[in-house]
């Protein structure tokens, strides 16, 4: 999962929240979904990363003070927030159908691991060998994590750990970076690397560890950032003008390009299991909104009520998207879309 959010800092993994005042309610006449919005005990700003089937949520939370801590919310509201030991910061990424969780946390000397968290609470950590800095960014229902981590020299590598705990690391060929940001059922990983000239492309592998780079037509820097059990890839490219779009990668390698109407800025996250993609989008005045596209290309634009940004994160394989959304304070709160 790739998020990237500017307005606090944090690194390149959080949808972009644009704070400039925009009125709220841009749905459709005949589209009138139900909200619920969120917040763990002491929260200063919610940040969900991704939801499940049954409608469970995982995310991080800001508390006074810069921390960050993880939280899992289930679909009846009921929220419990959770830190790895030892940890001084916790970016929680991916949940399962069975409840697992993994994403990463920051120790005390500023080292990040990975780490995996049961339904029942339990913590455990892992890291690469050779790694000294690790991302933990999806899992899948038999328990696999794909990620990537930073070796010595700083480059950076993709992994897929087991769910026994055995983890492989791979690389495009003649990467000068290589980085897993989601995974899907069938163990296949979809991803982004850097070329020889300094150049992101997307990629995908396979379980059997076949790996295939790819592009859409004009690209100058492509980001893979989701994927569905289909093997459908969802996310974001740059054109030759520096101008970002949205794009969807079906299996057989066919690719199209996308935006919202009056886009300058397009950022496709999640996808779920029909092909519905959801992201967020900024206008002229560079305010960001929510969006959903679902697999024939009809689009609908979204904005919570009185929100002044919304971003649509991840969405579920019943249509509910979580995300995030900036009140007229400019705080960041969480929130689920039931279609």
């Amino acid at each position: 999962m790739i998020r990237i959010l500017h307005a606090l800092g944090k690194p390149a993994r959080y949808a972009a929240l644009v704070l400039t005042m925009v009125a709220g309610g841009a749905e459709s006449a005949d589209c009138k979904p139900a909200y619920a919005t969120f917040d763990p005990p002491n929260a200063i700003g919610t940040f969900p990363s991704a939801i499940d089937g049954k409608g469970a949520i995982v995310g991080i939370y800001l508390v006074t003070g810069g921390v960050y801590h993880g939280f899992v919310r289930t679909a009846d509201g009921a929220i419990a927030s959770f830190d790895p030991p030892g940890s001084t910061s916790t970016d929680a990424a991916g949940i399962n159908e069975s409840g697992a969780i993994t994403g990463s946390y920051e120790d005390g000397n500023s080292v990040y691991h990975g780490f995996l968290r049961t339904k029942d609470g339990a913590i455990s950590s892992f890291d690469p060998t050779g790694s000294t800095y690790t991302t933990a960014s999806g899992i899948n229902a038999a328990g696999v994590i794909a990620g990537y981590y930073f070796d010595g020299a700083s480059t950076s590598h993709g992994f897929a750990r087991a769910a026994k705990g055995k983890i492989t690391s791979f690389d495009m060929s003649n990467a000068k970076g290589t980085r897993g940001t989601a995974i899907n059922k069938n163990g296949t990983i979809a991803g982004y690397y850097l070329d020889s000239s300094f150049v992101d492309h997307g990629f995908v592998r396979t379980a059997d560890g076949t790996i295939t780079g790819f592009d859409p037509a004009g690209s100058m820097s492509t980001y893979a950032a989701g994927i569905n059990d289909a093997g459908t890839i969802t996310g974001y490219y740059f054109d030759g003008s520096g101008v970002q779009h949205g794009f969807v990668r079906t299996a057989d390698g066919a690719i199209t390009a996308f935006d919202p109407p009056g886009s300058l800025v397009t950022y496709a996250l999640g996808i779920d299991s029909a092909g519905a993609i959801t992201g967020s989008w900024q206008d002229a005045e560079g305010v960001s909104h929510g969006f959903v596209r679902n697999a024939r290309g009809t689009m609908k634009i979204f904005d919570l009520p009185h929100a002044t940004a919304t971003n649509g994160q991840s969405i579920s394989g019943h249509g509910a998207i979580a995300g995030s959304y900036a009140d007229k304070h400019y705080i960041v709160h969480g929130f689920v879309r039931l279609p």
